[in-house]
Order: structure tokens, then C-alpha cells, then sequence
């Protein structure tokens, strides 16, 4: 159940975009968290870069300051996602769902290059060889 403030960033979704989200309870207040949000500024560098994917309950992906520091294993397998929302600075920024672009403030932000050290490079790289 969401806390009424919540529920209200969903209402006020306009209706079309409201019917596009509505079956996760998730996805509907990301895109609300970042329906009014103004597009980053040109050359903006993001602290944290955040991926949810098929239907936003839980982050798959999480970088800071350039440096990957979660990755959800469930992520990294051959699979389709009917969802994709970016969050930069805990703010959505970037909504997909089901092919179909419904928030884009990303503005002139530039996503970092992604440091991975050779100690979590082979740690991924022997859970996808597991499979």
C-alpha cells in the first residue's frame, strides 16, 4: 500500500501516461518522481546512476562516482526487459516501457564510463560462466 503522497505523484500522471505504468505500483511513482523534473543541465556528471528493469521494484544496477558497485546477476542473463528506468542522483530520469519512451529529462547528462576492478570483473565474470 502506498503512503498517500505517493498515490498522489501517480494520480497526477497525466492519463495516458498513468494507463502505460499502471501495472506496477513501482513504475507508476518513478514516473511520477520524475514527471516534473526539469533535464539535466549540458555536461552533467552524475554521483549515482541507478537501472530498475521489469517493473522497477528492485535496482539491478548501481554506479557512484563511476565505479559499478551493485550489479543484480538476474541482469547480466540473456533476457528481455519490458521495462527500463534510469534514476541519475536519485531522481528518474529515463522511463521505457514495452518499447515506448515515457520520460526523458536526461538533458545533457554524460553517463559515466563504468570502472569495474579486475577483482569484481572476474567475480561477474564467473557467475554469467556458471549459467
Amino acid at each position: 500500500m502506498l503512503m498517500d503522497s505517493d498515490q498522489k505523484l501517480i494520480d497526477d500522471l497525466p492519463e495516458a501516461i498513468r494507463a502505460k505504468v499502471d501495472f506496477s505500483e513501482s513504475l507508476g511513482l518513478l514516473t511520477g518522481q520524475g514527471w516534473d523534473a526539469e533535464p539535466l543541465p549540458a555536461n552533467y556528471q552524475p554521483e549515482y546512476v541507478e537501472i530498475y528493469a521489469n517493473g522497477a521494484d528492485d535496482t539491478c544496477f548501481v554506479v557512484h562516482q563511476g565505479r559499478l558497485i551493485y550489479v543484480d546477476q538476474d541482469f547480466l542473463g540473456d533476457r528481455t526487459t519490458s521495462t527500463f528506468v534510469l534514476v541519475i542522483d536519485e531522481i528518474p530520469r529515463y522511463v521505457q516501457v514495452h518499447g515506448e519512451l515515457i520520460l526523458d529529462t536526461l538533458g545533457g547528462c554524460l553517463l559515466p564510463d563504468i570502472l569495474l576492478s579486475p577483482a569484481v570483473q572476474m567475480s561477474l565474470l564467473i557467475r554469467v560462466l556458471k549459467r
